[in-house]
């Protein structure tokens, strides 16, 4: 039993002696910063409008989000605005037979989703906007409106 310390003794002091012996110099070369892909401005805006980076968490290339809370007409006021390349990202205008609020639609969609916006003109229960999605008409435009006012 002594013998199989010894020789474990002898053969951590080995491991030891020879980890801590002197090697080659070696320079220290750090990894070149990496950029996200997106890290350009897709578009230009007012100076005003600034990136959103902390709503973009797994956005994939393509596709920014850009926050302005500059007050309007004296009131506070925080406007959104999404850029997005559409050779790399596709938009999907999806209308409902019914009112359907915005983050309705959001949970009902089940394909990858980064954005959902209220897009277009309607009125109540009715798109007068065109909205197709891959030769899909789900609205078509209005052919006339008038209004009393």
């Amino acid at each position: 039993m002594k013998k199989i310390l010894l020789s474990l003794q002898v053969l951590a002091i080995s491991l030891a002696l020879s980890a801590c012996g002197k090697t080659e110099k070696r320079e220290y070369k750090p990894e070149p910063e990496k950029k996200p892909a997106d890290s350009a401005a897709l578009t230009v805006l007012p100076t005003n409008w600034k990136k959103a980076v902390h709503l973009m968490k797994g956005f994939p290339t393509g596709i920014q989000v850009f926050l302005n809370n500059k007050p309007i007409n004296g009131k506070s006021a925080l406007m959104y605005s999404v850029v997005f390349d559409p050779k790399l990202i596709e938009l999907k205008p999806v209308a409902a037979a019914t009112n359907k609020k915005v983050s309705d639609f959001y949970r009902d969609e089940v394909a990858a989703k980064y954005v959902c916006m209220n897009g277009g003109f309607f009125g109540t229960n009715t798109s007068y906007s065109l909205s197709m999605f891959n030769k899909t008409i789900s609205a078509v435009n209005i052919k006339s409106l008038n209004t009393s006012f």
